[in-house]
């Protein structure tokens, strides 16, 4: 049993290899997930996240003193400053973590995908990690204020080759990852 009745049960974990960079896709159906995530993968980790959240206590306070990515999505310009900095964090080793229905599902389903992180891919030749996050909307929801007890299970698939996959195959690529995760969330 985890704090406060929060359970984390973890798979798949043995699909990472130490010392190498990822950029780990996962649904995003509560605020549960970011330190469900941080607490199971045993590599260093930077989410990109919207710089809103720098206004929301505690949270928004630590990731930006830890060095996590914050990304203005008004200005081109600095989104592609943040991209930047994501894949010079992943040339030395650090993994990125990014939940590309680019905020939290209002009912737990999995939204469809915006192409940022797929785009960063392929780019910086990282392999994607499909991680699939349930049981945390049922803990506490999108618009909840205290959290049930329960037990969140994160499983973690297969990398995701990118190295070689042209622009224009984007598309199939974020269809098969949002389906993989889709897929593991009913196990």
């Amino acid at each position: 049993m985890g704090t406060n009745g929060i359970r984390l049960n973890v798979l798949g974990i043995e699909n990472l290899e130490k010392d190498r960079a990822y950029i780990l896709i996962s649904n995003h159906a509560s605020i549960l997930d970011i330190p469900g995530i941080i607490a199971a993968i045993p590599l260093p980790v930077r989410f990109i996240a919207k710089r809103s959240l720098i206004w929301f206590p505690i949270l928004g306070w630590v990731l930006y003193l830890s060095g996590h990515i914050l990304i203005d999505r008004e200005s081109s310009l600095s989104a592609l400053k943040s991209l930047k900095k994501a894949a010079a964090l992943m040339e030395n080793g650090t993994c990125v973590i990014v939940f590309p229905e680019g905020t939290r599902s209002p009912d737990g389903e999995v939204k469809e995908f915006k192409r940022g992180a797929f785009l960063l891919a392929l780019q910086s030749k990282v392999p994607i990690v499909p991680i699939s996050i349930s049981g945390t909307f049922q803990m506490l929801p999108r618009h909840g204020w205290c959290f049930w007890p329960g037990t969140m299970q994160i499983y973690v698939d297969k990398p995701v080759a990118t190295q070689g996959i042209p622009l224009r195959e984007i598309r199939p690529l974020m269809q098969r990852v949002r389906e993989t995760i889709i897929q593991n969330l009913k196990q």
